[in-house]
């Protein structure tokens, strides 16, 4: 990863601290890897990936209930909008080093169309799934900034369990992830025994998917 991508995606987050948004949202995707490494979350873990997206996952879409026009924000710090003419779903690049994205959790029977943050003035897509990076999340201190993050345990759990949903590079790399992330966690039976908990706390379809991946990819944490 090039030193001025860590600086982009540390500005996003200044930004994203100034205008009081920061403790709503849970940096998810493989930006999260980075922020593993950074804060030590799992000693020796080193993150390989690579990639300009940010998804950022709002973790109520009523919240926060105040005004705060983050198009306006992003423009205003050089951020490019760009709407999806059709949908209407919004992401915003930066120097073609970074590309913020919205996520939510996908509610009830779901809709196509994005979701409107009303007070936030952005559009997001609903996703299936999203609770268990968002209900089973930790806070890092780091570069003066308090980041939410999936837990490392639900972050695997969650790449296996929509890694059908992908698209075949990103299946590829998302187990990679995985991979990466199980070798090491492997080194702390505690953590191990975490990773089962919430495994055992999932529904059992889900568990079901999880499991199908697992044997696809041979992949074990027993």
């Amino acid at each position: 990863m090039e030193s001025s991508q860590k600086q982009t995606f540390w500005q996003t987050i200044a930004l994203f601290h100034d205008v009081g948004v920061l403790e709503y949202i849970v940096v998810v995707g493989s930006w999260a890897e980075y922020l593993y490494q950074e804060a030590g979350v799992i000693p020796g873990f080193r993150s390989s990936f690579r990639t300009q997206d940010f998804d950022v996952l709002l973790r109520n879409i009523r919240l926060p209930n105040r005004a705060v026009d983050l198009a306006a924000e992003f423009k205003r710090n050089g951020y490019l909008m760009m709407q999806d003419p059709q949908t209407g779903l919004m992401k915003f690049d930066k120097g073609g080093e970074l590309e913020v994205e919205f996520l939510v959790r996908e509610m009830g029977k779901g809709q196509l169309e994005p979701y409107k943050h009303e007070y936030l003035g952005v559009t997001a897509q609903g996703l299936r799934h999203m609770d268990i990076l968002s209900d089973h999340s930790m806070i890092l201190q780091l570069h003066g900034f308090v980041i939410r993050v999936p837990r490392p345990q639900a972050y695997i759990l969650h790449k296996l369990l929509i890694n059908k949903q992908r698209s075949v590079a990103k299946q590829e790399k998302d187990i990679g992830a995985v991979r990466d992330l199980l070798a090491v966690l492997r080194e702390f039976p505690a953590e191990l025994s975490v990773l089962q908990q919430l495994f055992e706390g999932l529904p059992k379809k889900a568990q079901a998917k999880i499991r199908d991946s697992c044997e696809k990819n041979a992949i074990h944490w027993e």
